[in-house]
């Protein structure tokens, strides 16, 4: 066993497995630690370098709330991928909170869009989720298969990038004979992640014209760093889906041939969500913006003031209000 930090312990890796945090379990934890009664340790994952959470997500939420200087954890060596296999097998087996079927759909999910994970076959992730094969092979089809996954239908325009930012360039000439026009195309599918986002730095504005996600002033002290995190992870996010869209348009070269689209899509994907996941979303709920809780540095906004949209989500429903 081992006491770890909560700041110490990661869980923005993507490990939590289930479809989302349960509000009244987390409720229910933090009284029995309040009680005085004794829960399992949490379970984590050291790759040398980083704890990475692998089960007890709503215990380590509870403890978060009563502000627990240290938690007891279970070490194991391991990689962030190994604490979302480890952490699905230990939530299939618990009793004290039914993992649904909508919490094995999006374990299935994380496994199919891990780099890692998704080479294991059909049979050792139904065992691991405590689904059939067959359940594993039609999401495997969705998630890894499915036309909107698909490369980009070859257009007239290229992403490219120029001094950091996206650029639509017309390619439909360069080195290229005429040909008959085509049949129209039938409406392309939808992207499966958003279209390519361009950022402009925004005009200076009145403070009172900076709002969060949910509406509300941005307080005065933070609007600075607000704007920043905002301009540079959406420039970044950007930037992924140009990457994105340049892959798709090199995997027919014959100089591509070792080149996996399947895996880059994949990863490109989990690069876009991981920045979208940090940009700001709202004024911290545990110290309102002003940068302290209890008298030290806030370590849910980690000093910052606000917080992101799974952080806000995770807290009490009577602080964000």
């Amino acid at each position: 066993m081992k006491k770890l930090k909560a700041s110490e312990i990661r869980t923005d890796g993507g490990t939590q497995p289930r479809a989302g945090i349960d509000e009244n379990a987390v409720t229910e934890y933090a009284a029995a630690y309040e009680s005085g009664e004794k829960l399992p340790p949490l379970l984590v994952c050291f790759d040398g370098k980083s704890y990475w959470l692998a089960d007890g997500f709503h215990r380590y939420h509870a403890h978060t709330r009563l502000d627990h200087a240290e938690i007891e954890c279970e070490g194991r060596q391991g990689t962030r991928s190994d604490a979302l296999w480890m952490g699905i097998e230990a939530n299939r087996k618990q009793n004290s909170l039914r993992f649904t079927q909508q919490d094995k759909a999006e374990a299935i999910r994380m496994i199919l869009s891990d780099p890692t994970l998704r080479g294991k076959s059909d049979a050792e992730i139904s065992r691991q989720v405590g689904v059939d094969g067959t359940t594993v092979a039609d999401h495997r089809k969705r998630i890894i298969g499915n036309p909107k996954d698909a490369p980009p239908a070859e257009s007239d325009t290229r992403i490219v990038l120029r001094n950091g930012k996206p650029y639509q360039m017309k390619v439909a000439n360069i080195g290229r004979r005429p040909a008959p026009a085509p049949e129209p195309a039938p409406d392309a599918p939808e992207e499966h992640l958003e279209e390519i986002e361009s950022y402009d730095a925004p005009s200076p504005a009145a403070p009172a014209e900076l709002r969060d996600e949910l509406g509300k002033p941005v307080p005065a002290p933070m609007r600075a760093n607000w704007q920043k995190a905002t301009a540079a992870l959406r420039a970044l996010m950007a930037q992924v889906q140009a990457v994105r869209k340049g892959c798709g348009e090199i995997i027919d070269q014959p100089w591509a041939v070792f080149f996996t689209h399947q895996r880059a899509e994949i990863d490109l994907r989990n690069a876009y969500h991981a920045l979208k996941f940090a940009l700001p979303y709202t004024t911290c709920p545990y110290c309102k913006g002003s940068l302290k809780h209890d008298g030290a540095e806030c370590k849910a906004c980690k000093g910052q003031g606000w917080v992101s949209k799974d952080i806000y989500e995770s807290a009490p429903k009577n602080l964000r209000a």
